[in-house]
């Protein structure tokens, strides 16, 4: 009986932790995407946030800044532009930006100039004040087209990498006090940083879910004897269901062939099993079939199979090698459930009954399939019931017996 049970064990197991493994699936992608979504927002409004402060603190400063950017030679070594690129560079690192720059417009349409910039100066990535953006012409205006004064992003595509860059422009007063953009301040963040972030989320999560399964596995493996046994098994007798014998018989017959072992299959079936009912009503009969298949299981082996077929009829799948005559174990079973002696609570006694058992044992030359071996233990058992508590063996005579 272990080998089934323990099969159809693993097959719970295996079941539950491939079913969990779809659900987390689906619920790390949802949450990959909620995260992603998160994420993406988080950072468009770090570098919008940047690039706003940046252009309010120049315009606290713009007539300096206008200075600066109007001046032919654009000293880098002014106090000014060391004071402004030493904050730049102090809020790219904090803010673990890609770049932070300012652009101005130029003569030319859709040409910008650079001014200010994080960078280290003389550095590979530095750009020199004045440098005019000869690569995005056309794009870089069609963007800052869009943008208003609490500033705009665009998630751009580059053929240095992708970023998510800010434009916020900054302004100053004409002498008719109107108000005009004197430039823009650029903050760029790579798309490497959203990819690392997410990363370390999934790296979280991943170990969240290995967590769950480790301890949903520990927990079946716990839990799957006793959910085993309330799938496979009768509560009233203990026996397997009958939805399973077939897979029962087979299970035992190649067992029995691995061993090189006889497989004998028995029905068992209460005498008089109706009369019981009748007469001592359902909840009595129920006690005679549970504590009948008691005696009956005891009877058995752990390697055997027992199974409940009917209402009082029951299949015994039993493997025995040579010099073990089946006759006497089924003669062993009956006699037992003969002695066997149930309490009557209502009437005050006690109330015995007998089984009749028919046998027919796996033909390991023809190689008869499982309806055909009931078939043969029926028929078997028909004759026992003549005259019944009697163990009947299957021979091919009983095929002419009517």
């Amino acid at each position: 009986m272990a080998q089934f049970t323990n099969k159809t064990r693993i097959r719970v197991i295996v079941v539950t932790v491939v079913s969990l493994a779809v659900i987390l699936t689906i619920l790390h992608l949802t949450l990959l995407l909620l995260v992603r979504n998160a994420i993406e927002g988080y950072m468009i409004d770090s570098v919008r946030g940047i690039s706003t402060a940046v252009a309010r603190t120049i315009e606290f400063n713009v007539d300096q800044y206008k200075e600066f950017s109007d001046s032919e030679e654009k000293d880098i070594n002014s106090e000014f532009y060391i004071k402004m690129n030493n904050f730049l560079a102090e809020l790219r690192d904090v803010g673990d930006l890609s770049y932070i720059y300012t652009i101005n417009p130029t003569d030319e349409k859709d040409v910008y100039e650079f001014i200010l910039c994080g960078e280290t100066i003389n550095s590979e990535s530095w750009i020199r004040p004045g440098e005019r953006d000869t690569q995005n012409v056309g794009r870089r205006g069609s963007l800052l087209k869009d943008v208003t004064r609490d500033g705009g992003f665009k998630v751009k595509s580059r053929d240095w990498g992708d970023f998510i860059i800010s434009y916020v422009p900054f302004t100053s007063t004409d002498e008719e006090d109107n108000e005009v953009i004197v430039g823009w301040v650029g903050v760029a963040i790579s798309s490497e940083n959203y990819g690392s972030y997410v990363n370390r989320i999934q790296i979280v999560l991943f170990i969240v879910y290995a967590l769950i399964l480790f301890f949903v596995i520990l927990l079946v493996r716990r839990l799957s004897g006793n959910m085993v046994e309330s799938m496979l098994k009768d509560k009233l007798t203990g026996a397997y269901t009958k939805r399973h014998y077939d897979s029962i018989i087979q299970t035992g017959i190649k067992e029995a062939l691995r061993s090189k072992q006889d497989l004998n299959l028995l029905i068992l079936d209460l005498d008089h099993f109706k009369k019981v009912n009748d007469v001592y009503g359902h909840p009595f009969g129920d006690k005679v079939l549970s504590e009948t298949s008691k005696v009956i299981i005891k009877s058995l082996r752990q390697g055997d199979y027992f199974i409940r077929y009917g209402g009082e009829e029951f299949i015994a799948v039993v493997k025995s090698s040579k010099g073990v005559n089946i006759l006497e174990i089924a003669e062993r079973i009956r006699v037992a459930v003969s002695k066997n002696t149930i309490y009557n609570q209502d009437l005050n006694n006690f109330h015995t009954i007998t089984i009749s058992i028919g046998i027919s044992t796996y033909d390991r030359v023809k190689k008869c399939n499982v309806s055909t071996l009931v078939s043969r233990a029926d028929k078997a058992l028909y004759e026992a019931k003549k005259d019944r508590n009697k163990v009947c063996v299957y021979t091919p005579e009983l095929e002419t017996t009517e």
